[in-house]
């Protein structure tokens, strides 16, 4: 028989994909170190096609006897695994039997994986991290591989416990395993592992060692690069950045450019979009921030478009599933880019409700709670998605830090509610408590010269729009001439796109504010424009549109008695003011703006200003999540809707 070993070892335990990439490679005889153990395909993570290797059913492995394997808490005996041979009369490959390399391996495997191990029940973290711990201190063959493993069990030894077990095998192995030699999945998986321990000056240099081995890999794959993406942002205690962030975003474009992988666990995507996130908060690089959103994309399709985000929020069962159900809808706030693949606002739009947890999931934060609300609410959602419900929690903890409430005024600025009525109950009395908690994170902000950090500018910048979408004038002052207290360099391209709806709405032409006729802030804010009108050309969105049309002919009869109404010549990206808009119909004097995601926000602010900047026409907008819903039958329905100014249709809940 063939002996193999699992190529998806090193990813982090507990979200293992089996059997989608299986390395075969021989491997010593069987003896005190290396045993045999029965693995499969977690229902939740079964990759698109499974490969060789066969899933292995429950219900064909021998029964625990908790009597003589331990209690519930204990892995199954080796007597119980050895009644387990490979493939059936029956059933010809039913299950096959893969090796661990050593003890440590298994003892990591068992005692993490829970119910993705058919032969194993699932463990408390206490239990887990003691047999962890206890088969941590046998040596294998493979020292690196040991390492590996070790690292990536951290998230069950707790930080404690798994730095000194991970120093004691270091200088136990001499200190010189992390070289050209180690494979790119060992690498990666200390990357992943070093990562998490981030104090100790000791840990920093061998993660810093083993980043620079990865990089120059050329034989990395995605699972390998996605460690380094998670560490984007961050910096070591001495403030260097852990990952230099040009070196990994070229790498990372090249290999996703050149990669045909379809299957990713979400846990290590979520990572990975959070990272670029936090690279994207903190550079004021126009050129880094398009690299990111290249990077993004590539990544995008692991997500396997809305329907296949929809199936993780709507499954979610456990509270880690629906905290990482959070994360993932908190990422696509920070990337538009996503947002606009597969149809995701308009499946975020599609949701029948989801089941929130009413405390906050454990590693989360309350900014992430509310970027997530600001994604919901971008993507037409907050009632879909329940976008009240995370709001009303958030106010019942009162735990909102500036960065959180900045983010919930834009949310519920995206909303088109009312502050009181923002909440899932906006008839209880929590309801009645949003202005002054969300106001009250605004008067720490200004209060506070420190507060955000190095992301403040896009805090204010943030808090400042969202202020102005909900037409309140309190603060708005104090929040531009905080703004104008940081240098105009170092803004994110956010914050530009940001003060570009903000200035019209804080400005006129008799008392225009001082600090938008800086030349500095004129450049940014004219690059910002070229940027949404660059990414409105670039969706593909306009071609449908006008394909749409154009299928309606040169008039559009009107329902009843009245005559057509002339389409006229048609121009493509006309400008409104500063906004560029989709498409312009002359003849009917009417502006179709398509919202394609362009810009981090919704039409919210907009709508209050077109009376303004264009008074000779009519401005009809198309959200994103309805003109995705559509076929092409239903979209021509919906153009000539607008163009005669009808109503859309009310739906029918019952149907």
């Amino acid at each position: 028989m063939r002996r193999c070993i699992h190529s998806n070892l090193l990813t982090p335990l507990g979200r293992t994909v089996v059997g989608a990439q299986a390395l075969r490679q021989p491997v010593p005889e069987i003896g005190p170190q290396h045993r045999w153990a029965v693995t499969c395909s977690h229902p939740l993570h079964a990759p698109a096609d499974p490969g060789p290797a066969v899933e292995v059913a429950a219900d064909r492995l021998p029964p625990l006897d908790p009597s003589k394997a331990g209690g519930r808490g204990a892995a199954a005996s080796s007597a119980q695994l050895a009644k387990v041979k490979p493939g059936g009369d029956d059933e010809p490959g039913a299950f096959v039997l893969w090796p661990f390399l050593n003890a440590t391996d298994e003892g990591v495997g068992r005692a993490t994986l829970g119910e993705a191990f058919p032969f194993a029940v699932r463990l408390d973290d206490e239990t887990s991290a003691d047999r962890v711990a206890a088969v941590a201190g046998q040596r294998g063959v493979d020292a690196q591989l040991d390492l590996a493993v070790l690292a990536s069990a951290l998230p069950w030894l707790g930080e404690e416990r798994g730095r000194a077990l991970l120093l004691e095998r270091w200088a136990a192995s001499g200190g010189n395993l992390i070289s050209s030699k180690c494979s790119a999945g060992v690498l990666a998986a200390l990357v992943r592992g070093f990562g998490t321990l981030l104090d100790d000056a000791r840990c920093d240099a061998l993660l810093g060692k083993a980043v620079a081995e990865l990089l120059s890999k050329k034989s990395a794959q995605v699972r390998h690069i996605t460690p380094m993406l998670a560490l984007l942002g961050k910096s070591y205690s001495n403030g260097k950045a852990i990952v230099p962030m040009w070196a990994v975003l070229r790498l990372s474009r090249d290999v996703l450019s050149a990669s045909k992988e379809t299957d990713m666990v979400l846990e290590e995507l979520v990572a990975a979009f959070e990272g670029l996130v936090r690279a994207r908060e903190t550079i004021a690089e126009h050129d880094l921030d398009m690299m990111i959103g290249e990077v993004a994309v590539g990544l995008a399709r692991f997500l396997r478009g809305g329907h296949g985000l929809k199936c993780h929020l709507l499954h979610a069962r456990t509270l880690q599933e629906r905290g990482l159900a959070i994360r993932a809808l908190a990422t696509l706030w920070g990337l538009p880019e996503v947002a606009r693949c597969g149809r995701i606002p308009a499946a975020l739009a599609s949701l029948p409700g989801i089941r929130w947890p009413g405390g906050l999931p454990p590693h989360l934060d309350e900014a992430t709670v509310a970027a997530a609300g600001c994604a919901l609410a971008r993507s037409g959602a907050w009632a879909a998605g329940r976008g009240g419900f995370l709001l009303a929690q958030a106010l019942h903890r009162q735990t909102l830090e500036p960065e959180a409430a900045a983010l919930w005024l834009c949310a519920v600025g995206q909303s088109g509610l009312a502050l009181d009525k923002a909440t899932d109950k906006p008839g209880k009395a929590l309801a009645g408590t949003a202005e002054e908690l969300l106001m009250g994170g605004v008067e720490a902000l200004v209060n506070s010269p420190g507060a955000g950090g190095k992301g403040r500018s896009l805090v204010l910048a943030r808090a400042l729009w969202g202020l102005c979408a909900l037409k309140k004038t309190d603060k708005r002052e104090e929040l531009l001439a905080c703004l104008a207290d940081i240098d105009a360099a170092r803004y994110p391209d956010e914050v530009w796109a940001l003060l570009l709806e903000v200035r019209q709405a804080m400005s006129t032409e008799e008392s225009p504010v001082e600090a938008f006729a800086a030349e500095a802030w004129q450049q940014g804010l004219k690059c910002a424009a070229a940027a949404q009108a660059a990414a409105l050309s670039a969706s593909g969105r306009l071609e449908e549109l006008q394909a749409v049309v154009q299928a309606l002919g040169t008039a559009v009869a009107p329902e009843g008695d009245g005559e057509d109404v002339q389409v006229g010549d048609l121009e493509l990206v006309p400008v409104l003011g500063p906004y560029s808009a989709a498409l312009r119909l002359g003849g009917p004097g009417l502006v179709l703006d398509l919202d394609a995601h362009e810009s981090p926000v919704n039409r919210a602010l907009r709508r209050q200003q077109w009376a303004t900047l264009a008074p000779e026409v009519r401005v009809a907008e198309i959200p994103l999540s309805t003109w995705d819903a559509l076929d092409r039958t239903a979209r021509v329905a919906l153009v000539r809707r607008r163009i005669l100014g009808l109503e859309d249709p009310i739906e029918d809940d019952n149907e």
